[in-house]
């Protein structure tokens, strides 16, 4: 497997911690972090869908020139979506109490945190929901999560 170059780590205990006076067991666990780590890979997709306009701070537009050049070649103005290799790369790990979300191109990191080293370098196009975003996100999917379970248990 690649090593994850750029990508977002999001600590499940709190959510966890909810579950645990359930005493669910360690299957249902990874079914949850699972769930979790989809709904975190919507959000990538999601983000690439809408051009980074939801992301904090936005996507920067393509420079003019850029556009020129990329239209010459024949690809289109979107930033990030050339070839969609750098998208379709975004994978899941789940681990004990946590899931990251993250991709392997090794250019990744240039747009995740942007790069101000060397000329013609990218602006930051950040691709992963910020920390809170994500945590925010798991949480809210704990709280239905127990909510199903109990409207089942008052059947």
């Amino acid at each position: 497997m690649a090593r994850v170059q750029a990508g977002i780590k999001v600590n499940a205990a709190s959510a966890l911690g909810a579950l645990r006076s359930l005493r669910l067991g360690l299957a249902d666990r990874r079914s949850i972090l699972n769930a979790m780590g989809d709904r975190l890979l919507k959000e990538v997709n999601d983000t690439f869908k809408q051009q980074g306009k939801h992301q904090t701070p936005p996507w920067p537009p393509l420079k003019p020139s850029t556009i020129r050049r990329r239209r010459k070649k024949g690809v289109g103005a979107k930033p990030l979506q050339d070839t969609g290799r750098l998208r379709a790369s975004f994978i899941k790990r789940i681990r004990t109490k946590f899931v990251f979300v993250g991709s392997g191109v090794k250019y990744a990191p240039y747009h995740e945190f942007g790069s101000k080293k060397k000329k013609n370098r990218p602006p930051q196009r950040r691709m992963t929901p910020t920390q809170r975003r994500a945590q925010k996100l798991m949480e809210t999917m704990a709280q239905a999560i127990l909510a199903r379970m109990a409207d089942k248990a008052n059947g």
